[in-house]
Protein backbone atom coordinates (compact mmCIF):
# COMPACT_ATOMS: atom_id res chain seq x y z
CA UNK A 1 0.00 0.00 0.00
CA UNK A 2 1.44 2.85 -0.65
CA UNK A 3 1.83 5.67 2.12
CA UNK A 4 -1.15 7.86 0.73
CA UNK A 5 -2.90 5.11 0.71
CA UNK A 6 -4.28 5.89 -3.33
CA UNK A 7 -2.41 2.43 -4.63
CA UNK A 8 -1.75 -1.16 -3.44
CA UNK A 9 0.51 -3.50 -5.16
CA UNK A 10 0.27 -7.22 -5.20
CA UNK A 11 0.88 -10.18 -7.45
CA UNK A 12 -0.96 -12.71 -9.00
CA UNK A 13 1.05 -16.03 -9.11
CA UNK A 14 0.06 -18.73 -12.02
CA UNK A 15 1.47 -22.59 -12.85
CA UNK A 16 -0.79 -24.74 -14.89
CA UNK A 17 1.00 -27.89 -12.69
CA UNK A 18 0.34 -26.38 -9.70
CA UNK A 19 2.45 -24.12 -7.00
CA UNK A 20 6.45 -24.42 -7.52
CA UNK A 21 8.78 -22.75 -5.68
CA UNK A 22 10.95 -22.84 -8.94
CA UNK A 23 8.48 -22.71 -11.72
CA UNK A 24 5.58 -21.00 -10.88
CA UNK A 25 5.30 -17.14 -12.34
CA UNK A 26 4.36 -14.40 -10.69
CA UNK A 27 3.56 -10.98 -11.96
CA UNK A 28 2.93 -7.14 -10.19
CA UNK A 29 -0.59 -5.85 -10.65
CA UNK A 30 -1.84 -2.51 -9.11
CA UNK A 31 -5.44 -1.14 -8.07
CA UNK A 32 -6.13 2.17 -7.44
CA UNK A 33 -8.59 3.56 -4.86
CA UNK A 34 -11.35 5.56 -6.27
CA UNK A 35 -15.04 7.16 -5.26
CA UNK A 36 -16.65 3.90 -5.88
CA UNK A 37 -14.05 1.63 -4.23
CA UNK A 38 -11.04 0.27 -5.42
CA UNK A 39 -10.00 -0.09 -9.53
CA UNK A 40 -9.87 -3.46 -11.50
CA UNK A 41 -6.58 -4.80 -11.01
CA UNK A 42 -4.09 -3.49 -13.70
CA UNK A 43 -0.74 -5.64 -15.21
CA UNK A 44 2.37 -3.33 -15.05
CA UNK A 45 4.30 -2.94 -17.94
CA UNK A 46 5.90 -5.76 -20.08
CA UNK A 47 8.94 -4.36 -19.08
CA UNK A 48 8.68 -4.75 -15.27
CA UNK A 49 6.75 -8.21 -15.98
CA UNK A 50 8.98 -9.93 -18.77
CA UNK A 51 7.85 -12.81 -19.99
CA UNK A 52 8.88 -16.25 -18.79
CA UNK A 53 10.39 -14.12 -15.41
CA UNK A 54 9.12 -14.21 -11.79
CA UNK A 55 8.42 -10.80 -10.50
CA UNK A 56 7.18 -10.65 -7.39
CA UNK A 57 6.86 -8.92 -3.81
CA UNK A 58 6.49 -5.75 -4.32
CA UNK A 59 6.74 -2.69 -1.77
CA UNK A 60 6.52 0.81 -2.28
CA UNK A 61 7.63 4.06 -0.78
CA UNK A 62 7.33 8.01 -1.76
CA UNK A 63 9.43 10.88 -1.54
CA UNK A 64 9.81 14.21 -3.69
CA UNK A 65 6.60 13.45 -5.76
CA UNK A 66 8.21 10.12 -6.89
CA UNK A 67 7.32 6.62 -6.10
CA UNK A 68 9.52 3.98 -5.48
CA UNK A 69 8.45 0.64 -6.20
CA UNK A 70 10.93 -2.39 -4.88
CA UNK A 71 10.31 -5.90 -6.51
CA UNK A 72 12.03 -8.97 -6.64
CA UNK A 73 13.03 -10.83 -9.84
CA UNK A 74 15.15 -13.80 -11.21
CA UNK A 75 15.50 -11.57 -14.88
CA UNK A 76 18.61 -11.39 -16.58
CA UNK A 77 20.92 -8.78 -15.80
CA UNK A 78 20.76 -9.60 -12.06
CA UNK A 79 23.64 -11.06 -9.59
CA UNK A 80 21.86 -15.01 -9.48
CA UNK A 81 18.84 -16.56 -8.09
CA UNK A 82 16.24 -14.07 -6.93
CA UNK A 83 17.49 -10.03 -6.68
CA UNK A 84 16.23 -7.03 -5.54
CA UNK A 85 15.24 -4.52 -8.39
CA UNK A 86 13.40 -1.26 -8.20
CA UNK A 87 11.23 1.29 -10.80
CA UNK A 88 10.11 4.74 -10.07
CA UNK A 89 6.79 7.04 -11.45
CA UNK A 90 5.77 10.25 -11.10
CA UNK A 91 2.82 10.71 -7.93
CA UNK A 92 1.35 13.65 -10.41
CA UNK A 93 0.26 11.17 -13.29
CA UNK A 94 -2.35 8.71 -12.81
CA UNK A 95 -0.30 6.12 -15.15
CA UNK A 96 1.61 3.17 -15.07
CA UNK A 97 4.49 5.03 -16.59
CA UNK A 98 7.34 3.74 -14.60
CA UNK A 99 11.09 4.02 -15.39
CA UNK A 100 12.71 0.80 -16.51
CA UNK A 101 13.81 -1.80 -13.73
CA UNK A 102 17.37 -0.97 -12.04
CA UNK A 103 19.16 -3.84 -10.40
CA UNK A 104 20.02 -2.80 -6.37
CA UNK A 105 23.42 -3.74 -6.92
CA UNK A 106 26.12 -6.56 -5.74
CA UNK A 107 26.29 -4.85 -1.98
CA UNK A 108 22.69 -5.87 -1.60
CA UNK A 109 22.46 -8.95 -4.43
CA UNK A 110 24.29 -11.84 -4.23
CA UNK A 111 24.58 -15.60 -6.03
CA UNK A 112 21.53 -16.52 -4.16
CA UNK A 113 18.03 -14.82 -3.53
CA UNK A 114 17.06 -11.77 -2.63
CA UNK A 115 13.31 -11.34 -1.53
CA UNK A 116 10.44 -9.63 0.42
CA UNK A 117 11.98 -6.10 0.28
CA UNK A 118 10.60 -3.32 2.76
CA UNK A 119 11.97 0.48 2.88
CA UNK A 120 11.41 1.94 6.28
CA UNK A 121 11.31 5.80 5.28
CA UNK A 122 12.01 6.49 8.84
CA UNK A 123 15.03 4.71 9.45
CA UNK A 124 15.72 5.22 5.76
CA UNK A 125 16.57 1.32 6.18
CA UNK A 126 15.99 -1.14 3.50
CA UNK A 127 14.98 -4.62 5.07
CA UNK A 128 14.78 -7.67 3.21
CA UNK A 129 15.63 -11.61 3.19
CA UNK A 130 18.68 -13.50 1.59
CA UNK A 131 20.51 -17.11 1.69
CA UNK A 132 23.32 -15.52 0.25
CA UNK A 133 24.48 -13.62 3.39
CA UNK A 134 26.13 -14.96 6.16
CA UNK A 135 22.96 -16.04 7.96
CA UNK A 136 22.49 -17.73 10.92
CA UNK A 137 20.20 -20.00 8.47
CA UNK A 138 18.07 -20.39 5.34
CA UNK A 139 16.50 -17.52 4.49
CA UNK A 140 17.49 -14.24 7.33
CA UNK A 141 16.42 -10.94 7.34
CA UNK A 142 19.34 -8.11 6.97
CA UNK A 143 19.27 -4.31 6.98
CA UNK A 144 20.97 -1.66 5.07
CA UNK A 145 20.78 2.11 4.85
CA UNK A 146 21.02 3.90 1.45
CA UNK A 147 19.19 4.30 -1.42
CA UNK A 148 18.87 3.46 -5.04
CA UNK A 149 22.09 1.71 -6.04
CA UNK A 150 24.23 3.27 -3.45
CA UNK A 151 23.87 0.62 0.10
CA UNK A 152 25.77 -0.06 2.56
CA UNK A 153 27.01 -3.46 3.68
CA UNK A 154 23.94 -5.17 5.02
CA UNK A 155 23.89 -6.29 8.79
CA UNK A 156 22.46 -9.29 10.03
CA UNK A 157 19.09 -8.38 12.24
CA UNK A 158 20.16 -11.38 14.49
CA UNK A 159 18.21 -13.26 16.88
CA UNK A 160 15.21 -13.69 17.92
CA UNK A 161 14.07 -12.25 14.08
CA UNK A 162 16.21 -14.76 12.73
CA UNK A 163 16.18 -18.51 13.44
CA UNK A 164 17.66 -21.46 11.72
CA UNK A 165 15.03 -21.57 9.55
CA UNK A 166 13.79 -19.36 7.08
CA UNK A 167 12.82 -16.11 7.92
CA UNK A 168 11.28 -13.25 5.92
CA UNK A 169 8.50 -11.06 4.95
CA UNK A 170 9.82 -8.25 7.46
CA UNK A 171 7.40 -5.31 7.77
CA UNK A 172 7.25 -2.72 10.29
CA UNK A 173 3.65 -0.42 11.48
CA UNK A 174 4.01 3.37 11.10
CA UNK A 175 4.07 3.64 14.57
CA UNK A 176 7.37 2.16 14.44
CA UNK A 177 6.94 0.20 17.44
CA UNK A 178 6.79 -3.26 16.13
CA UNK A 179 5.83 -5.65 12.64
CA UNK A 180 5.69 -9.14 11.43
CA UNK A 181 7.52 -11.27 9.86
CA UNK A 182 7.24 -14.96 8.44
CA UNK A 183 9.00 -18.33 9.19
CA UNK A 184 9.08 -21.59 9.13
CA UNK A 185 10.96 -22.18 12.68
CA UNK A 186 9.92 -25.06 15.04
CA UNK A 187 7.72 -23.47 18.00
CA UNK A 188 6.16 -23.46 21.13
CA UNK A 189 6.50 -27.29 21.86
CA UNK A 190 3.83 -27.67 19.09
CA UNK A 191 5.51 -26.82 15.84
CA UNK A 192 8.39 -29.34 15.91
CA UNK A 193 8.78 -29.12 12.12
CA UNK A 194 9.79 -26.38 9.48
CA UNK A 195 7.17 -28.02 6.64
CA UNK A 196 5.02 -24.83 6.95
CA UNK A 197 5.70 -21.10 7.74
CA UNK A 198 4.02 -18.70 10.44
CA UNK A 199 2.97 -15.34 10.63
CA UNK A 200 5.09 -13.98 13.97
CA UNK A 201 4.43 -10.36 15.29
CA UNK A 202 7.28 -8.41 17.31
CA UNK A 203 7.99 -5.53 19.03
CA UNK A 204 10.48 -2.67 19.06
CA UNK A 205 10.69 -0.19 21.99
CA UNK A 206 7.78 1.84 22.92
CA UNK A 207 5.65 0.84 25.25
CA UNK A 208 7.31 -1.86 27.05
CA UNK A 209 5.47 -4.52 28.92
CA UNK A 210 6.19 -6.75 31.14
CA UNK A 211 5.39 -9.96 33.36
CA UNK A 212 7.28 -9.66 36.41
CA UNK A 213 6.48 -11.47 40.09
CA UNK A 214 8.60 -13.65 42.86
CA UNK A 215 7.39 -17.24 43.45
CA UNK A 216 7.71 -18.55 47.47
CA UNK A 217 7.76 -21.27 49.46
CA UNK A 218 4.06 -21.17 51.29
CA UNK A 219 5.61 -22.91 54.42
CA UNK A 220 8.16 -20.99 54.98
CA UNK A 221 7.46 -17.59 52.67
CA UNK A 222 11.09 -17.85 51.66
CA UNK A 223 12.20 -17.43 47.92
CA UNK A 224 12.42 -20.42 45.97
CA UNK A 225 15.49 -20.38 44.15
CA UNK A 226 15.19 -22.78 41.03
CA UNK A 227 11.87 -22.39 39.28
CA UNK A 228 10.39 -23.19 36.10
CA UNK A 229 8.27 -21.26 34.77
CA UNK A 230 5.98 -21.63 31.50
CA UNK A 231 3.82 -18.87 29.53
CA UNK A 232 0.88 -19.90 27.62
CA UNK A 233 -1.41 -17.27 25.43
CA UNK A 234 -5.09 -18.22 26.26
CA UNK A 235 -7.30 -17.77 23.15
CA UNK A 236 -10.71 -16.56 23.10
CA UNK A 237 -12.36 -20.30 22.43
CA UNK A 238 -10.71 -21.22 25.56
CA UNK A 239 -7.55 -22.87 23.74
CA UNK A 240 -4.02 -21.83 24.26
CA UNK A 241 -0.16 -22.35 22.74
CA UNK A 242 2.41 -22.43 24.91
CA UNK A 243 4.88 -19.43 24.00
CA UNK A 244 7.66 -20.39 26.49
CA UNK A 245 9.22 -22.46 28.92
CA UNK A 246 12.37 -20.92 30.99
CA UNK A 247 14.04 -21.82 34.25
CA UNK A 248 15.26 -18.84 36.55
CA UNK A 249 17.59 -19.61 39.62
CA UNK A 250 16.45 -16.73 41.64
CA UNK A 251 13.17 -17.55 41.92
CA UNK A 252 11.96 -14.02 40.53
CA UNK A 253 10.79 -14.47 36.49
CA UNK A 254 10.20 -11.80 34.10
CA UNK A 255 9.01 -11.91 30.36
CA UNK A 256 8.36 -9.28 27.94
CA UNK A 257 4.44 -8.88 26.50
CA UNK A 258 2.10 -7.83 23.92
CA UNK A 259 -0.73 -5.55 24.93
CA UNK A 260 -4.39 -6.96 24.17
CA UNK A 261 -3.26 -10.62 25.10
CA UNK A 262 -4.56 -13.16 27.73
CA UNK A 263 -1.94 -14.99 29.58
CA UNK A 264 -1.71 -18.18 31.52
CA UNK A 265 1.32 -18.68 33.65
CA UNK A 266 2.42 -21.92 35.09
CA UNK A 267 5.06 -22.68 37.76
CA UNK A 268 6.85 -25.60 38.64
CA UNK A 269 9.71 -26.53 41.24
CA UNK A 270 10.45 -29.82 42.62
CA UNK A 271 8.86 -31.07 45.62
CA UNK A 272 6.26 -28.79 45.48
CA UNK A 273 2.96 -28.26 43.81
CA UNK A 274 2.39 -26.76 40.23
CA UNK A 275 0.53 -23.32 40.72
CA UNK A 276 -0.32 -20.63 37.98
CA UNK A 277 -3.11 -17.65 37.48
CA UNK A 278 -4.42 -16.59 34.49
CA UNK A 279 -4.32 -12.34 33.45
CA UNK A 280 -5.14 -10.14 30.68
CA UNK A 281 -2.61 -7.01 29.28
CA UNK A 282 -5.99 -4.87 28.37
CA UNK A 283 -5.31 -2.03 30.52
CA UNK A 284 -4.06 1.34 29.06
CA UNK A 285 -1.99 2.20 32.02
CA UNK A 286 -0.63 -0.96 33.50
CA UNK A 287 2.66 -1.55 32.14
CA UNK A 288 3.41 -4.21 34.75
CA UNK A 289 1.65 -7.43 35.32
CA UNK A 290 2.28 -10.39 37.84
CA UNK A 291 1.29 -11.72 40.52
CA UNK A 292 3.17 -13.60 43.91
CA UNK A 293 2.77 -17.49 44.21
CA UNK A 294 3.13 -19.28 47.33
CA UNK A 295 4.13 -23.27 46.28
CA UNK A 296 2.88 -25.89 48.82
CA UNK A 297 5.11 -28.42 49.65
CA UNK A 298 4.12 -32.20 48.39
CA UNK A 299 3.72 -34.79 51.25
CA UNK A 300 7.69 -36.11 50.05
CA UNK A 301 9.61 -33.06 49.63
CA UNK A 302 12.74 -33.52 47.20
CA UNK A 303 15.58 -31.26 47.20
CA UNK A 304 17.21 -29.36 44.14
CA UNK A 305 21.07 -29.77 43.46
CA UNK A 306 22.03 -26.10 44.17
CA UNK A 307 24.57 -26.13 41.67
CA UNK A 308 22.57 -27.97 38.22
CA UNK A 309 18.79 -27.08 39.69
CA UNK A 310 18.46 -30.63 38.55
CA UNK A 311 19.24 -32.52 41.83
CA UNK A 312 18.15 -36.10 41.77
CA UNK A 313 18.15 -36.99 45.51
CA UNK A 314 15.26 -36.92 48.09
CA UNK A 315 15.81 -36.44 51.60
CA UNK A 316 13.70 -38.45 53.94
CA UNK A 317 12.39 -37.08 57.20
CA UNK A 318 15.71 -37.77 59.38
CA UNK A 319 17.73 -35.97 57.07
CA UNK A 320 19.08 -39.16 55.27
CA UNK A 321 20.23 -38.04 51.46
CA UNK A 322 19.23 -41.21 49.31
CA UNK A 323 19.61 -41.75 44.76
CA UNK A 324 16.02 -41.44 44.36
CA UNK A 325 15.91 -43.87 40.92
CA UNK A 326 12.25 -44.34 40.69
CA UNK A 327 10.85 -43.66 37.17
CA UNK A 328 9.54 -40.73 35.50
CA UNK A 329 7.32 -41.22 32.73
CA UNK A 330 4.79 -38.88 30.66
CA UNK A 331 6.95 -35.64 31.47
CA UNK A 332 8.00 -32.63 28.94
CA UNK A 333 11.34 -31.46 29.31
CA UNK A 334 11.96 -28.36 30.05
CA UNK A 335 14.04 -25.50 27.77
CA UNK A 336 14.77 -21.81 28.29
CA UNK A 337 15.26 -18.84 26.14
CA UNK A 338 11.88 -19.82 23.32
CA UNK A 339 14.17 -23.19 22.93
CA UNK A 340 10.85 -25.48 22.13
CA UNK A 341 10.93 -29.19 23.04
CA UNK A 342 7.46 -31.81 22.09
CA UNK A 343 6.68 -33.68 24.64
CA UNK A 344 7.80 -37.20 23.39
CA UNK A 345 10.56 -36.79 25.74
CA UNK A 346 9.57 -39.31 28.62
CA UNK A 347 12.39 -39.31 31.19
CA UNK A 348 14.21 -42.53 31.66
CA UNK A 349 15.51 -43.12 34.85
CA UNK A 350 16.85 -40.23 37.46
CA UNK A 351 19.71 -38.10 36.08
CA UNK A 352 23.58 -38.73 38.59
CA UNK A 353 23.03 -42.06 37.76
CA UNK A 354 26.66 -43.59 36.34
CA UNK A 355 26.23 -45.93 32.33
CA UNK A 356 28.37 -46.74 29.70
CA UNK A 357 28.18 -44.82 26.54
CA UNK A 358 28.19 -46.96 23.96
CA UNK A 359 28.97 -44.19 21.57
CA UNK A 360 30.12 -44.51 18.33
CA UNK A 361 33.25 -42.40 18.91
CA UNK A 362 36.36 -44.63 20.88
CA UNK A 363 36.75 -40.81 22.86
CA UNK A 364 33.02 -41.77 24.64
CA UNK A 365 33.54 -45.23 25.80
CA UNK A 366 34.22 -44.20 28.81
CA UNK A 367 32.47 -44.08 32.38
CA UNK A 368 31.01 -41.10 33.44
CA UNK A 369 27.73 -39.70 34.97
CA UNK A 370 25.55 -37.01 34.44
CA UNK A 371 23.27 -33.93 36.02
CA UNK A 372 21.28 -34.11 33.11
CA UNK A 373 17.70 -36.25 32.65
CA UNK A 374 17.83 -39.17 30.02
CA UNK A 375 14.93 -39.97 27.76
CA UNK A 376 13.19 -42.34 25.70
CA UNK A 377 14.26 -42.00 22.01
CA UNK A 378 16.39 -39.47 20.35
CA UNK A 379 17.22 -36.26 21.51
CA UNK A 380 20.47 -33.83 21.30
CA UNK A 381 21.88 -31.71 23.53
CA UNK A 382 24.58 -28.89 22.42
CA UNK A 383 28.17 -29.41 23.70
CA UNK A 384 29.77 -25.74 25.25
CA UNK A 385 33.40 -27.56 26.22
CA UNK A 386 35.18 -30.30 28.32
CA UNK A 387 37.29 -28.53 30.93
CA UNK A 388 39.26 -30.08 34.22
CA UNK A 389 37.00 -27.52 36.46
CA UNK A 390 33.58 -26.06 35.38
CA UNK A 391 32.78 -22.77 36.87
CA UNK A 392 29.00 -21.78 36.20
CA UNK A 393 30.33 -17.92 36.20
CA UNK A 394 32.82 -18.28 33.40
CA UNK A 395 31.77 -15.80 31.00
CA UNK A 396 31.98 -18.49 28.45
CA UNK A 397 29.13 -20.50 30.50
CA UNK A 398 27.24 -17.37 32.25
CA UNK A 399 25.11 -16.70 29.68
CA UNK A 400 24.21 -20.25 28.25
CA UNK A 401 20.96 -20.77 30.61
CA UNK A 402 18.99 -18.84 27.84
CA UNK A 403 19.44 -21.35 25.51
CA UNK A 404 18.12 -24.56 27.86
CA UNK A 405 19.02 -25.92 30.82
CA UNK A 406 22.94 -26.31 31.42
CA UNK A 407 23.74 -29.84 32.64
CA UNK A 408 27.22 -31.30 33.25
CA UNK A 409 28.83 -34.81 32.61
CA UNK A 410 31.74 -36.11 34.51
CA UNK A 411 34.53 -38.12 32.35
CA UNK A 412 35.50 -40.62 35.21
CA UNK A 413 38.80 -41.89 33.97
CA UNK A 414 39.62 -38.25 32.71
CA UNK A 415 38.88 -36.23 35.03
CA UNK A 416 36.78 -33.38 32.79
CA UNK A 417 33.70 -32.34 32.79
CA UNK A 418 31.37 -31.79 29.81
CA UNK A 419 29.32 -28.71 30.13
CA UNK A 420 25.88 -29.13 27.97
CA UNK A 421 22.93 -27.20 27.13
CA UNK A 422 19.82 -29.00 26.21
CA UNK A 423 17.68 -31.29 26.08
CA UNK A 424 16.48 -30.44 21.80
CA UNK A 425 13.66 -33.24 20.34
CA UNK A 426 14.44 -32.00 17.07
CA UNK A 427 17.29 -31.37 14.55
CA UNK A 428 16.04 -28.04 13.54
CA UNK A 429 16.07 -27.29 16.88
CA UNK A 430 19.23 -28.54 17.98
CA UNK A 431 20.75 -26.87 14.69
CA UNK A 432 19.15 -23.06 16.01
CA UNK A 433 20.66 -23.41 19.16
CA UNK A 434 23.95 -24.44 18.02
CA UNK A 435 24.07 -21.24 15.39
CA UNK A 436 23.36 -19.37 18.63
CA UNK A 437 25.53 -20.28 20.95
CA UNK A 438 28.30 -20.29 18.51
CA UNK A 439 28.74 -16.46 18.47
CA UNK A 440 30.46 -16.92 21.54
CA UNK A 441 31.12 -20.48 21.84
CA UNK A 442 33.12 -21.28 18.35
CA UNK A 443 33.81 -24.97 19.54
CA UNK A 444 30.21 -25.98 20.75
CA UNK A 445 28.57 -28.31 18.57
CA UNK A 446 26.05 -31.14 18.64
CA UNK A 447 25.80 -34.69 20.55
CA UNK A 448 22.86 -37.07 19.88
CA UNK A 449 21.26 -39.12 22.79
CA UNK A 450 19.41 -42.57 22.00
CA UNK A 451 16.85 -43.99 24.96
CA UNK A 452 19.43 -41.90 27.33
CA UNK A 453 22.69 -43.21 25.70
CA UNK A 454 25.44 -40.77 24.19
CA UNK A 455 26.16 -41.47 20.83
CA UNK A 456 28.53 -38.49 20.29
CA UNK A 457 29.17 -35.92 18.16
CA UNK A 458 26.71 -35.37 14.83
CA UNK A 459 26.70 -32.82 12.20
CA UNK A 460 23.35 -32.19 10.34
Amino acid sequence: MTEDGQRFYFTICNNDAGWDAINTRCEIYVTKKSANGWTAPERLPDYINIKGVNTTHPAVWQRDGQEVLFFASNREGGRGGLDLWYVTRDQGLDNLDFTFPVNLGSVINTLGDEVTPFFDKEEEMLYFASNGHPSIGGLDIFKSKGSETTWVTPINAGLPLNSGADDYGYVRNASGFGGFFTSNRVFGGEKTNTRNDDVFEYTIGGRQITLKANVYAEDSGNLLENVAVSLFQVFDDGGENMLITKDFSSGSYLFELLPNRRFRVEVKRDGYETSGYTFATDSPTTYTYGQPLFLKPNAVATTTSPTTGMGTSTTSQDGIMSENTSAITGSSPTTSGGASTTSSGNLLSSPGEAYTARGTSDKDNLLYSSDAPRYEGTYYRVQLAAVKKFNATHPKFSNMAEYGVMSTEQITDKGLTRVLVGDYFSQEEATLILNAVRKTNKDAYIVQYNDGVRYGRVNF
